[in-house]
């Protein structure tokens, strides 16, 4: 039976596909990779579950953030420091902080209680994103309704 995958999905393994050359990892260190940039200058919005600003391994580089409920006639931003719901996107900024420790980290808590998050949140958060002038914007979830994606990709 032949698998059918997504037009942008890749398969694991192609016999049509020539192999890549790899960097031996003991040459790859960041000097390599970065060329020396810190992130300082440079905004990082992680739309996601929230932030716990106070974390050890943010570094105290949490600088803003919003809250996107739901409301009756469609997403409620609100302005606020908050913590994170479950710690994922905690561990994100953790990750990007240890790659980029003088970028400033935003937040976009676009999941509710129980990670469960409507597209119509994640529009706001990404537009709030956007409209910050955000220089980076991480997402780690997505949506699956049509009419969310086309506002994503007019974002």
């Amino acid at each position: 039976m032949e698998e059918i995958l997504p037009a942008f999905s890749w398969p694991i393994r192609r016999e049509d596909q020539p192999p890549i050359e790899a960097v031996p990892s003991r040459e790859i260190t960041p000097e390599w990779a970065w060329g020396g940039s810190t992130g300082e200058g440079i905004k990082v919005c992680i739309v996601d579950s929230g932030i716990e600003a106070d974390h050890p391994a943010i570094g105290g580089m949490v600088r803003g953030g919003i809250v996107v409920d739901r409301g009756e006639d469609g997403p409620i931003v609100r302005e606020e420091q908050h913590g994170d719901l479950f710690g994922h996107a905690t561990a994100c900024a953790g990750i990007i902080h240890g790659l980029a420790p003088k970028a400033e980290l935003y937040s976009a808590r676009v999941l509710g209680p129980n990670l469960k998050g409507g597209g119509d949140a994640l529009v706001a958060g990404v537009r709030w994103a956007v409209e910050n002038r955000m220089n980076v914007v991480n997402l780690s979830l997505s949506t699956r309704k049509l009419e969310h994606s086309q506002a994503l990709h007019n974002l």
